[in-house]
């Protein structure tokens, strides 16, 4: 969010009045999201941490808060300090403004962290769906580590060139994670469209409330909203600053959204690929008694001793 008290007299006053604005519109968002980090942690804790996949996610997740908590507050002290600068002015017309290059660093750096902990969450949903296949791991590795540059760049040098201005519109780091969220969207949706035929059949079977239910998951994990949200925040620049501010509190809480509703879809398994073990890292299941082990080999399933393996190659992949 750029730094809302640069201006002198009405300007100053307009530019606070911009600023309570788009800050009471994060606060709103960022209730959103400690509803959906509540479920999330809760989705987690309720299915267990045993998998390394699972505990990965937690730490993000509770991470993602922590910093996306840091720049609301960051944005609240720095509006109260705009209306202490404008009550304590001296002169009618100027209004000394105060040193806030620290919340600045702070605003930079917790979004900046944020954007690609959550681009890693993304990629890592999108190997999984496509069995960690080398093509989309060698693209994905080399999207987020050039993301991870970008946005190291952003913190380092992004205030100078805004003009000492909070976060503004990067025009290196945002297109960026603009193209690895659209690289995600892509290869999720490539995905489902190669299942496309048995999506279809699950979708008529079930009721209309589950068919909105898995259509709506399927928008969600292919992350087309979110990449529609990055392609108009880039463009946001060309409109105006006041809505450019606005897209950027906006995304200051869509970029931990996004990937907290895919962990909480994971969870639950509501994602619509969740039959073929895509929700968990590894394609083996603990069978402790013989009764588990023989519905999985029923199902599909091979002993190998105290563990139920599944056998690939009875998947059939369109």
């Amino acid at each position: 969010m750029s730094p809302p008290f640069s201006g002198v007299g009405l300007l100053y006053l307009d530019n606070l009045r911009s600023t309570t604005f788009t800050t009471l519109l994060l606060v709103a968002l960022y209730c959103v999201l400690a509803c959906a980090f509540c479920v999330a942690v809760y989705d987690l804790l309720k299915g267990g941490l045993r998998s390394r996949s699972n505990k990965l996610n937690f730490g993000a997740i509770c991470v993602l808060f922590i910093l996306t908590t840091s720049y609301t507050v960051a944005s609240i002290v720095e509006l109260w300090k705009g209306f202490n600068d404008a009550l304590n002015a001296q002169d009618d017309v100027l209004v000394e403004t105060g040193d806030s290059a620290t919340l600045v660093l702070i605003q930079n750096l917790a979004f900046s962290v944020s954007v690609v902990l959550g681009d890693a969450i993304i990629l890592w949903r999108a190997l999984v769906i496509w069995a960690w296949k080398k093509s989309i791991k060698y693209i994905s590795g080399f999207l987020l580590l050039s993301t991870t540059v970008l946005w190291i760049f952003e913190v380092a040098f992004g205030a100078q060139f805004h003009g000492g201005q909070g976060l503004g519109l990067s025009v290196v780091a945002v297109p960026g994670s603009l193209a690895t969220s659209l690289w995600a969207t892509s290869v999720i949706s490539w995905k489902y469209w190669q299942e496309r035929r048995k999506l279809s059949k699950d979708i008529i079977k079930v009721s209309r409330r589950s068919a909105l239910e898995n259509v709506l998951a399927i928008l969600t994990e292919s992350g087309l909203v979110f990449t529609l949200l990055w392609a108009v925040y880039f463009a946001s620049a060309l409109i105006g600053e006041v809505f450019n501010q606005a897209m950027a509190d906006v995304m200051v809480i869509a970029a931990p959204l996004y990937p907290m509703l895919v962990v909480i879809l994971v969870a639950r398994q509501k994602t619509p690929l969740h039959n073929q073990l895509t929700s968990i890292e590894s394609r083996t299941v603990n069978a402790q008694s013989t009764e588990s082990q023989d519905f999985l080999v029923e199902e599909g399933y091979t002993r190998d001793g105290d563990i139920a393996l599944y056998d690939l190659q009875k998947e059939s992949f369109t």
